[in-house]
């Protein structure tokens, strides 16, 4: 009977220690959009892989902000699969923006996650000249 209890002990920190992590490319992690003219797209898909050997669930996706659109595509993401969210920014007026998101998972090492987006809306196209007048 002990050797049942042992081999359930075993199996149980064997399991937890296939733990479910995430991975979002650290180019992605920061997004600077630059100049942005005012009614330009600024929807950008962000792609998220489980690197761990659970599935990965995507709980939630919050932005700081009523301007901020985002959502998530893809819930669950299987061992070594990718899967995609998407966020955007909807001006609201002309300046300098920064803007962040927050990706909640059941990841064992990073629950959270953050995203930053930061831009300049602009009535105008953005010339080297501009800087001149």
């Amino acid at each position: 009977m002990q050797c049942v209890y042992l081999l359930l002990f075993f199996f149980a920190i064997t399991y937890s220690a296939k733990a479910q992590q995430l991975q979002i490319d650290s180019n992605e992690l920061f997004i600077d959009y630059g100049n942005i003219l005012l009614g330009t797209p600024t929807k950008r898909l962000l792609t998220v892989r489980n690197i761990g050997e659970a599935p990965l669930v995507l709980t939630t996706l919050k932005g700081n902000c009523g301007c901020l659109d985002y959502g998530i595509i893809d819930q669950v993401i299987m061992p070594n699969q990718t899967g995609k969210i998407y966020i955007e920014y909807r001006w609201q007026s002309i300046g300098v923006f920064t803007k962040y998101f927050t990706l909640s998972t059941n990841s064992k090492g990073e629950a959270m996650t953050r995203i930053k987006i930061k831009g300049q809306v602009t009535t105008r196209p953005y010339f080297f000249w501009n800087v001149l007048s």
